[in-house]
């Protein structure tokens, strides 16, 4: 090695050439390198969901679920599979392993899924993989500013042409819109008008399709020649609509108006979203995952500055989120205080060496070693994210640390050996340093490297922080052993300043600590175990809790809540942000499209559906400090409103910081698990600092009812089955969704049925109307079908739910402390006192596993230093 030392001494040109070219690679790879917020994770789950709007649980369970299963089931890789199924479509999760690439999963599952034979009203599966890219970028709040642009038209036309734009732009994946409509017409069906005219519903949606002619564009050919041929000048006004002559086989025919009200109205709602109270449009913006964050959100930006109505000021444009400002901003934090830390090592190294050029020396060291360790990481695919960050600075003092070794003792040795060579006494003396530098950056570098080849999520989390470690101190170490000897040999001089020493202070204090070993001993173990109880109590997530200094707020109601009872509570909830002082500006989403969604990366189950009864809403704060206060006096006060709903508050995290616990209930059947669910809901209420969220039933708890007939007392009545099967089916056919052209725009149109006039009517005065409907018995007897049948609810399961074939229940919990550590085991010795029937057992899922792994990797890395430490010193033990 020492050859080697004085080989590069020699050949500093060659070094300093060789320096340049790196600090150019490193600059130039810096600029280049993608930058992203978090690092690239993966979850682990892949979530298939189907929709199936005319099935029954029981119909997709038969004919869905199974054809699904044996798709996919020789999926390479694929450990467990979950199952929901559910009145009106399937839910499937699908597990694989920490380590698995789940790109490549993603690929063939969805070839494995073209082979299933689906009925063919069933729709298409659909695959979705959460990743950090699954999560919005930049998200805007639209709300109208004039009477130009009134809510129908910001919800429909306008929405739909800005986000349009916005899917234009070059790296953006998605625009994700929440609060959207269609502006269209709703045609509201007066079924007991329609009934007493002597007319169907099946009469009602031939005659609308028959006189909606779908005037088409096309080609007029002659011979060899074609024309374009548009049709024009036909469109019908809202009174020939009204007017259209709803007719049967038996020549009845009677104007729409008589037996249904059509309206010009917003169509397909199934989101709201509100800012500040007002009607608004939520436009959440997802990147590509190669695309680079600043520039897919400068074009973005720079887009929205341009759209006509925003630029006009017809609409006002809010930005909730913009995650690509935090994220310079956090790096340029991090920059910052990491320029500080080297301004201060760099005086420090002054006062002692009370050399400028030794200083400057050593300085050197930061920019090679940091620029060198961001262009192998660009090589590796590493972005540049605060973990990344976060390690290049955690690396910063021990580099300077290894070029303040070396040239220490090449000082020292020099003034020790003045008439030897220079050249030999130099080299000696960063050759003796060599064992300990090696020794040190070793053992440094086995706490990281298992971090980086552990796997799975702590992998994936960490794996940019711990390489950025590693690749630092090992480029370190060469500079300390290679460059920095290199750049004092060419301008060697004699030095005759004198550097600070500490040695005459500490030499009294090191004699007084070898001649009281015992009590040195005494009291370093008892500060380890002081330090080691304090520690104990200190909060434990997954990643640092990254908050933005918001309140989120989830509101959930009793299951079976219908929209407009979700408004209204959410209604009530802004009425008292609004008098809240200390509240800047709040916006809300509610209602539920049925798609797979995640709040987090970690989401276990690889994501969720919003459930119609559940509104989220998001708080800015006027004083960031302040958060947690705000959020104590809304947990106190919230309640208050109403003591049906649960209202969940907590600090907003970004993506990646995820809090959720699941409990999976198994081992009977699944009436047995889903009350053993709920008793483990009531009981988990009680802890702090925990969310207990309602049923896994994807259907919103929508009521279900049974008919049973009694074949006696109708063969005794003498009334003919397909008269009773007749009445049954009117109420039971839906109405047929059409749409209206009007100059080349097809306008859409919602059919929807009013059984019962009754203003709010409920399930039950639906089915007592079809308790009174009459059939016509023996010798001209009218007789109510509550006569002749029994209609009651039906207790059948809204959702059946198997993992692996095996039915199990979940129960879903939503942490709300800082300390997941100490909630999870709250949960955990509560459920263990919980009294749950035979055979019913349980396990965790959740953040509580992905942090136990977390505890797992750092005990590997322990053991690895631990290991290396005696490798080296094997001698002296």
């Amino acid at each position: 090695m020492k050859k080697v030392i004085e080989g590069s001494m020699q050949r500093a040109i060659l070094v300093v050439v060789c320096m340049l070219l790196i600090l150019a690679w490193g600059g130039i790879s810096a600029f280049q390198m993608q930058r992203d917020y978090l690092p690239g994770i993966n979850n682990t789950t892949l979530l298939v969901s189907v929709r199936a709007s005319s099935y029954q649980v029981d119909q997709v369970k038969q004919n869905v679920t199974p054809k699904l299963e044996d798709a996919i089931r020789s999926s390479d890789g694929l450990m467990d599979v979950e199952t929901n199924s559910y009145d009106g479509g399937l839910l499937m999760s699908l597990y694989y392993p920490m380590d698995f690439n789940m790109k490549q999963a993603e690929s063939e599952i969805k070839q494995a899924l073209t082979s299933a034979a689906l009925p063919s009203d069933v729709g298409a599966p659909v695959v979705t993989r959460v990743t950090t890219s699954s999560f919005p970028i930049l998200s805007y709040s639209l709300t109208s500013n004039n009477t130009k642009i009134d809510d129908t038209a910001l919800r429909s036309t306008v929405e739909a042409d800005i986000a349009k734009q916005l899917k234009s732009v070059p790296g953006v994946a998605d625009v994700r819109v929440t609060g959207a409509a269609n502006n269209g017409y709703v045609l509201n069906v007066r079924m007991q008008d329609l009934t007493k005219s002597g007319l169907t519903m099946d009469d009602l949606n031939q005659s609308l399709a028959a006189a909606l002619p779908n005037w088409s564009s096309g080609k007029v050919s002659n011979n060899k020649d074609s024309f374009p041929l548009t049709v024009n000048g036909w469109n019908l006004t809202d009174q020939e609509l009204s007017n259209i002559p709803i007719k049967n086989k038996q020549g009845i025919s009677v104007p729409l108006s008589s037996v249904a009200d059509l309206s010009h109205s917003l169509t397909d709602v199934k989101t709201v979203s509100r800012t500040n109270g007002k009607a608004s449009i939520l436009l959440d913006v997802l990147k590509t995952p190669s695309a680079n964050i600043t520039d897919v959100a400068n074009h973005v930006k720079e887009r929205v500055s341009q759209i006509s109505p925003i630029k006009n000021g017809d609409v006002s444009l809010t930005t909730m989120l913009d995650r690509e400002h935090e994220l310079n901003a956090s790096l340029l934090g991090l920059v910052r205080e990491g320029l500080l830390g080297c301004v201060f090592s760099m005086l420090c190294v002054f006062f002692f060496f009370r050399n400028v050029r030794s200083t400057l020396l050593i300085a050197v060291s930061l920019p090679i070693s940091l620029l060198a360790t961001t262009a192998v990481l660009k090589s590796m695919g590493i972005t540049l994210n605060i973990l990344t960050v976060s390690g290049l600075i955690v690396a910063m003092g021990r580099i300077v640390d290894d070029s303040i070794v070396v040239l220490d003792n090449m000082y020292r040795r020099y003034q020790e050996n003045k008439e030897q060579s220079t050249l030999h006494v130099l080299s000696s003396a960063v050759k003796e340093m060599l064992p300990a530098i090696f020794a040190s950056t070793a053992t440094t570098i086995a706490v990281y490297v298992p971090i980086a080849m552990v796997g799975g999520v702590i992998s994936a989390s960490y794996s940019g922080f711990a390489w950025s470690v590693v690749i630092a101190l090992t480029v370190s170490f060469f500079v300390a052993m290679l460059v920095v000897p290199t750049f004092a040999f060419m301008g060697w001089r004699k030095d005759t300043s004198k550097a600070v020493t500490l040695e005459p202070m500490m030499r009294p204090v090191l004699r007084f600590a070898f001649s009281h070993k015992k009590w040195i001993t005494s009291i370093s173990l008892f500060i380890f175990i002081v330090a080691g109880i304090f520690a104990t109590t200190l909060p434990v997530s997954l990643l640092p809790t990254a908050n933005t200094g918001d309140v989120a707020i989830q509101i959930e109601l009793p299951k079976g809540s219908p929209l407009p009872q979700v408004d209204g509570e959410v209604q009530k909830v802004e009425n008292a942000l609004k008098s809240n002082p200390n509240v800047a500006s709040f916006s809300a989403n509610f209602g539920s499209n049925m798609t797979p969604q995640a709040d987090d990366v970690f989401d276990a189950g690889g994501g969720f559906i919003q459930q119609p009864n559940v509104a989220n809403m998001s708080v800015v704060v006027k004083d960031k400090n302040n958060v947690d206060s705000v959020i104590a006096d809304l947990q106190k006060s919230l309640p208050a409103l109403n003591h049906q709903v649960i209202y969940t508050v907590s600090n907003q995290s970004i993506a990646g910081d995820d809090k959720q616990m699941k409990i999976m209930l198994s081992g009977a059947d699944q009436k047995t698990l889903d009350d053993a669910a709920q008793l483990v809901r009531s009981k988990l209420m009680e802890l702090q600092g925990l969310s207990v969220q309602g049923a896994t039933d994807l259907t919103n708890g929508t009521p279900k009812y049974a008919i049973t007939l009694d074949r006696s007392k109708i063969e005794q009545a003498r009334v003919k089955p397909q008269d009773v099967t007749k009445v049954i089916d009117q109420y039971m056919t839906g109405g047929k969704d059409f749409t209206i052209q009007i100059d080349h725009k097809v306008i859409p149109a919602d059919m929807y049925i009013t059984r019962v006039s009754k203003e709010n009517a409920t399930a039950t005065d639906v089915f007592a109307a079809l308790a009174a409907e009459t059939v016509i018995g023996k010798d001209g007897q009218k007789i109510r079908i509550d006569q002749l049948a029994t209609i009651a609810p039906n207790q059948a399961p809204s959702s059946i739910q198997e993992r692996d074939g095996q039915p199990y229940s979940t129960v879903t919990l939503q942490i709300t402390s800082k300390d997941i550590s100490k909630v999870s085991g709250d949960v955990d010795q509560k459920l263990k006192s919980i009294s749950l029937p035979s055979g019913v057992t349980y396990s965790m899922g959740g953040i509580t596993e992905q942090v136990k792994q977390n505890d797992f990797g750092y005990v590997h890395c322990r053991c690895f230093l631990y290991l290396a430490s005696i490798a080296y010193y094997q001698r002296s033990l």
